[in-house]
This record gives structure tokens, C-alpha cells and sequence, in this order.
């Protein structure tokens, strides 16, 4: 039983590092420059009367190697954020420092025109460049204005077995600094009346082992510094890497959000590997009773076959056309209208969809 835990940690490991790999080259991180101040006004200017939706915001945790090519290293700096705006610039990525993130929110809300915001957490194996790429495409696809929770996940130092333990512990104790962006936002969405989100749709959007964010913020009882008022729209839970069993207690733990989703693929391939490795149910493909009140939950098997990554255009596949117009709905802090036969079928539970 050991040698097959070993070759599943392998084979979930080497995936990751592959992509991982791919990102580290010199030639992606060339593509990236670190700028120590905010957007120059003549290049905001560029963008005022067009719109960006390459240009997004990445919230960071890791450790800043300013004068390093590799400028975000791969390992936690605990207790710290650093906020960046990345805009395109002649075939370059510029990553502008800024201070404070409300400032970063009302830059980005002046060059992209989008009307809704999105906080969106990934899971293992991202590095800096790959958790970029992964909020480019979320940017680009459904026209959000992204704002993407970026912590260490996969290391080039470890060895392929020992990154899983590297990316679990960090999903877990990186909780820290998403809760620390999260009261942030907070303060801005509901106090700032002058801010860009006051009035706009703000969803959260967490994928696989991203979810242990949520997951250790209800362990820890910082979501009760969240909770009030309502200040979310939709709370998404997708192809979650974490035990089911005791999913619903969790969620009835979280009042922040108007809506909470949980998006499961019970073909996911990986998650069935995940499964393995920690000898427990996957929420992201088993979902069970005890079922949250609060939520509502989607399965993809009908139109996903074995995908994990069924929102976004990755590794070549694209997102079907039916997802596509649901992820979008989702968010942009909208909910589907769930008695649409045409989109939906209604499983067991009350609200439990098979999305067709």
C-alpha cells in the first residue's frame, strides 16, 4: 500500500512540476519586470479610453527578490502582502508596486472596464508566473476584474514527492495573509463609498487545494471577523481539494456571501488521486449528507468527462460552451437561474444541479 501511495504522490507531484517548470524559464520571467512604484499616468492614460483585460492585480505572500530575475520567490514571507498590478507593456509584463491595495483596485478599475471584481485563489503547483497566467486567462475569458490571492504552492527546490506536503502546508498557513486581504476588502467594499467596489458585484473564487484558505479561516474562527454585513456576492468553491465530510458544518460557519456555489466533477481525475493520498473524499468529486443549507451545488460529470480544470482554457482544452456561460454568470456575482431545464437538472437533494 505504501509503494502505491508513493507512485500516486509521484505521478501528482511530476504533473504539477512539468507545468511548474514550464513557467520558471528564463524566457517567461524575462517577460516580467518589477517596477518599485505605481502605474506612470502616461501609461494608464493608454489604457483609459480602450480597455485592459490582460491588467490585473496579484496580492502576494512570497517572498520579494527585487534584484533577482526571478523577482517572487517561491517561499512564504509570513505576515506579509505585497500588492501588484501587472499591465502589459511593448511584449512585457510590468509589475507595479503599490502601497496600499485600494489604490492598486482604482488604478486597475481606470484602464480595465469591467464592472464586477473577482478574488481568485488557485491550487498546487503555481509559481508567480503561472499564477499570473492563470488570472490573465480568468481576466480575459469572462471580462472580471481579477484580483488574484498569489502564495507559494510548488517549489523547484524539493523533490517532485516531498511538493505535496510543500503545497498543503502552504494553502493552509498562507490563510494568515488571506485573511489579512480579505479584511481589506472588506473595509473597502463597505465603508470606501468613493471607492471602485461599493457599489460593483465582488465574488471569491477558490480552486482545489485553494479551498484549505477557506477551510483553515473556519478552523481558526477569523471568518467571524468577515461575517458582517453581507459584503460578497458569490462564494465559489471549485473542484475543492478538501474532505468532504464535515463540508457542511464549514459552510454554515460562513455568512460573509449572498451565495455559496460548490462546483464537483465526481470523474475529476486528479481529486480521485488526492483521494488516495489522504484516504478521505474529495469535495470537489463527492459530494454527501449532511448537505449545507447555505449552498448550492453543481455537478459537472454530465459535460467535464475527467477535467479538474474545467473553467478556464488550459493545456490546450478549451471550456465547453455551456460551462463557459455559467462560470461567467457565477463570476460576475450572478446566479444562474437554476430551474432552467435547459441548463440544469435537478439531482436528489433540493439544491443539488447536474449542469447539462
Amino acid at each position: 500500500m505504501r509503494y502505491v501511495f508513493s507512485v500516486i504522490l509521484c505521478v501528482v507531484s511530476l504533473a504539477a512540476q512539468a507545468y511548474t517548470d514550464m513557467f520558471n524559464a528564463d524566457s517567461v520571467w524575462k517577460k516580467f519586470v518589477f517596477e518599485s512604484g505605481s502605474i506612470p499616468e502616461k501609461v494608464k492614460q493608454q489604457y483609459v479610453s480602450g480597455n485592459c483585460d490582460s491588467c490585473l492585480i496579484m496580492v502576494s505572500n512570497r517572498k520579494l527578490q527585487k534584484d533577482s530575475l526571478r523577482f517572487m520567490s517561491e517561499y512564504r514571507d509570513a505576515g506579509r502582502l505585497y500588492y501588484l498590478l501587472l499591465v502589459p507593456e511593448a511584449g512585457q509584463w510590468k509589475a507595479y508596486r503599490y502601497k496600499k491595495l485600494e489604490d492598486a483596485i482604482g488604478d486597475l478599475a481606470s484602464i480595465h472596464h469591467s464592472q464586477d471584481w473577482l478574488v481568485y485563489a488557485e491550487g498546487m503547483g503555481k509559481i508567480f508566473t503561472a499564477n499570473a497566467d492563470r488570472a490573465q486567462r480568468m481576466s480575459s475569458l469572462y471580462d472580471v476584474n481579477v484580483i488574484m490571492f498569489d502564495y507559494p504552492s510548488i517549489t523547484t527546490t524539493l523533490p517532485a514527492r516531498k511538493n505535496y506536503k510543500f503545497a498543503l502546508e502552504n494553502s493552509k498557513s498562507s490563510a494568515t495573509e488571506f485573511y489579512r486581504m480579505l479584511t481589506e476588502l472588506r473595509r473597502i467594499k463597505t465603508r470606501e463609498k468613493d471607492s471602485r467596489l461599493f457599489e460593483q458585484h465582488l465574488s471569491i473564487f477558490m480552486h482545489s487545494m485553494g479551498n484549505n484558505l477557506l477551510k483553515e479561516m473556519v478552523k481558526t474562527g477569523t471568518v467571524n471577523g468577515l461575517n458582517k454585513p453581507v459584503w460578497v456576492s458569490n462564494l465559489i468553491l471549485n473542484a475543492a481539494c478538501i474532505d468532504q465530510k464535515g463540508h457542511a458544518k464549514m459552510l454554515e460557519q460562513v455568512k460573509f456571501a449572498s451565495h455559496i456555489i460548490v462546483n464537483s466533477n465526481p470523474n475529476d481525475k486528479l481529486l480521485k488521486r488526492a483521494s488516495l493520498l489522504t484516504m478521505s473524499k474529495q469535495l470537489g468529486t463527492k459530494v454527501k449528507a449532511p448537505l449545507s443549507a447555505q449552498a448550492t451545488y453543481i455537478n459537472f460529470s454530465g459535460i467535464s468527462g475527467q477535467e479538474h480544470n474545467y473553467f478556464l482554457d488550459v493545456y490546450g482544452k478549451t471550456v465547453t460552451p455551456t460551462a463557459g456561460a455559467y462560470f461567467k454568470t457565477i463570476v460576475h456575482g450572478n446566479v444562474p437561474e437554476w430551474k432552467d431545464t435547459a441548463s440544469f437538472t435537478p439531482a436528489a437533494h433540493l439544491t443539488q444541479y447536474l449542469i447539462r
